[in-house]
């Protein structure tokens, strides 16, 4: 479209260069005088050559471009096919785990692989049906050049995480892989995954050790515990913490949820140090628990108590705009209808006809809109309890809260 676009400029540009020239040659080959009176043949030939000749023009062109068949529904089709040609395709594990953490941006695909070089990047497109020998000729190309590290799970068939798994089983997997990989990454610390990084350590293999975190406090403890324990042993050569759903949850109300994971933490140091007792221990872990898997928070005004993603939005506004509304009466009841009044911002934009536009996410001129909007607001705050925000601080609160909304608003 971009270049059909330059073309037909450029003929027009051209085409305003000679049209001043071409003039004075016309009106010289017809005979025609200005100031003078002209004879019918020169006045013919003007209007020959200035409207006679643009009609056969375009009707040269019409002829030519007759069986031409893109329209704008091709067009737009074509359009999208090149985009997904040109999408970077990516592992399972890459795309769903990783991709969320990284700025890719309007990245090309060689810029993407100059700024990410540790990503491994494939040519085959898995959406379509690719034929399985091609399938096998690239993963044979790949394991035989090498890898430098792989995710090394060692279930057998029928065995599922949580299982428990034998040594003779790690040895075998392990066996299997050596030959073409220097580094193993493992996500457990217990049911027998433990024993994995000595094992490894022997075949001259290098581990980057994760203890799987979950919404079970016990379970973590005995996580944690082992994983500590493999450290002290020098067994680990880089150490990672692998969380299952508490990611999602920390980035739909990130204040929150980073409060609770600090009780946690606490919590379980409480413990070891004997400063609490067991069944206390247990309550606490309990009352995390629920917390965590309800996400119900008692230390928040009555107005937004049923209203959770309004209490994201207050989580925020009261740790970014720290103290900005303390010459109020009630600065938490204030924070609350601020809270509420970004969320029906959010609303008018995303919603149409009390329906959520698809794919808003990705739409940058909703975005825009919803930055518009929310700055209005927080300026007409300023204004109405006479404070002030930096613009450090909204701008801060603006992305956050945009963020959490494309996680809220799905």
């Amino acid at each position: 479209e971009g270049i059909f676009g330059a073309i037909y400029w450029w003929m027009v540009k051209f085409g305003f260069a000679i049209a001043g020239l071409l003039t004075g040659v016309i009106m010289s080959f017809v005979g025609f005088v200005p100031d003078a009176v002209n004879s019918p043949e020169s006045v013919t030939g003007l209007r020959i050559f200035f409207s006679g000749v643009p009609i056969l023009g375009t009707l040269g062109a019409m002829i030519i471009m007759w069986n031409y068949d893109l329209t704008e529904e091709k067009a737009v089709a074509i359009g999208d096919e090149l985009k997904h040609r040109k999408a970077i395709k990516r592992s399972g594990y890459a795309h769903k785990n990783l991709i969320s953490s990284l700025n890719l941006g309007q990245l090309s695909e060689v810029e993407l692989k100059a700024k990410y070089p540790h990503l491994f990047f494939t040519n085959l497109d898995f959406k379509n049906n690719v034929p399985a020998d091609e399938i096998q000729a690239k993963f044979t190309d790949t394991i035989t050049r090498g890898m430098s590290g792989i995710c090394f799970s060692p279930y057998e068939a029928g065995q599922e995480p949580g299982d428990l798994i034998t040594e003779e089983q790690i040895r075998r997997k392990l066996e299997l892989v050596e030959p073409f990989t220097q580094w193993i990454r493992i996500f457990s610390c217990t049911n027998g995954h433990e024993k994995i990084p000595a094992i490894a350590k022997e075949m001259g293999l290098k581990t980057m050790v994760g203890a799987w975190i979950s919404d079970d406090l016990l379970v973590n403890d005995k996580e944690i515990k082992s994983f500590i324990q493999l450290m002290e042993r020098k067994l680990v050569n880089i150490a990672t913490r692998t969380v299952k759903a508490i990611n999602v949850k920390m980035n739909e109300d990130p204040i929150f949820y980073k409060n609770l994971s600090t009780l946690i933490r606490e919590a379980i140091s409480d413990y070891h140090q004997h400063r609490i007792d067991e069944a206390f221990y247990l309550q606490r872990a309990k009352e995390y628990e629920n917390q965590f898997l309800t996400g119900k928070q008692n230390n928040v005004p009555n107005a937004i108590q049923e209203k959770p993603n309004a209490i994201a939005f207050y989580n925020l506004i009261n740790a970014v705009l720290e103290g900005s509304f303390s010459n109020t009466r009630e600065p938490k009841d204030v924070q609350a209808q601020t809270a509420v009044e970004v969320e029906e911002c959010i609303k008018r934009s995303v919603y149409e006809n009390e329906t959520l536009i698809i794919d808003w996410q990705t739409n940058t001129e909703i975005e825009k809109e919803i930055k518009n909007n929310l700055d209005d607001l927080l300026f007409e705050k300023q204004q109405q309890y006479d404070t002030q925000f930096s613009f450090d601080k909204i701008d801060e609160l603006i992305e956050e809260v945009i963020k959490i909304a494309k996680l809220k608003y799905v």
